[in-house]
């Protein structure tokens, strides 16, 4: 499976938000991008023009600067940082200052920044996060593909493959909307639902599947309807419907 990404990049200073990475708490100016992958947004501390503050003080950071009423906002905060490998390397935590390795968005950002700010010329390559790597292909300024592996069955015994024989979905009421679910595991739980009806509350959706007790605590909700043979449109949430 592959996915691309569509980007708009932001500069800007922070020069008021309170990274708490000095004693008396002072306002610290920062350095960084606001980039967003498909509507997930994240900030780029560019390392180069800004220090960061010591390891213990990173995971303050990152809840500060993206809360949105108080901070610049975003959905996650990442940073380059030097690889022995010379691969391009990332660190990335959530708004809730959880450092990750399986946020995709995050990663398509760090690429697209990579590439952009020349610290790679080549067109195809991996970023990583943690243990993760995953293959990117820059496909023109806007644009980049992804690859995110082979997609498994909810208990991650099996690819999910088409077949006559056997079916993977599984039929879900919320609200009196009858849906059809087909789970799909890409690192993480993918709940995909084809839906004709573009007037369905999807976002409502998503937050009573969160407390549906026939799925995983951790997914994303995916409602895709059909276009023609060739072209889809999808709407994704994460479990909590944000």
């Amino acid at each position: 499976f592959t996915r691309a990404g569509f980007f708009f990049i932001f500069f800007g200073w922070c020069l008021s938000v309170s990274s708490g990475y000095n004693e008396r708490m002072t306002p610290t100016e920062l350095s960084f991008l606001k980039l967003q992958a498909s509507g997930n947004d994240f900030l780029c501390i560019e390392t180069e023009k800004t220090p960061l503050p010591p390891e213990e003080r990173l995971s303050d950071l990152a809840k500060r600067i993206c809360n949105r009423r108080f901070g610049v906002g975003a959905d996650g905060l990442f940073v380059l940082v030097p690889d022995r490998e010379k691969r391009i390397h990332a660190r990335i935590w959530n708004a809730a200052g959880q450092e990750q390795e399986d946020c995709g968005g995050a990663l398509l950002c760090a690429a697209r920044y990579a590439y952009d700010s020349g610290l790679t010329v080549d067109k195809a390559f991996h970023v990583g996060a943690g243990e993760k790597s995953v293959w990117i292909e820059i496909i023109d300024s806007r644009n980049i593909r992804q690859d995110l592996g082979i997609p498994l069955t909810l208990d991650r015994s099996r690819v999910l493959k088409e077949s006559i024989e056997r079916t993977y979905t599984i039929p879900v009421t919320i609200d009196a909307h009858e849906l059809t679910a087909t789970p799909i595991v890409l690192d993480t739980v993918h709940l995909v639902f084809f839906a004709s009806n573009v007037s369905l509350p999807f976002q409502r959706i998503t937050r009573k599947i969160a407390r549906h007790p026939q799925f995983p605590a951790d997914f994303k909700a995916v409602f895709v309807r059909v276009l023609s043979s060739d072209e889809i449109e999808a709407r994704a949430w994460p479990k909590g419907g944000e």
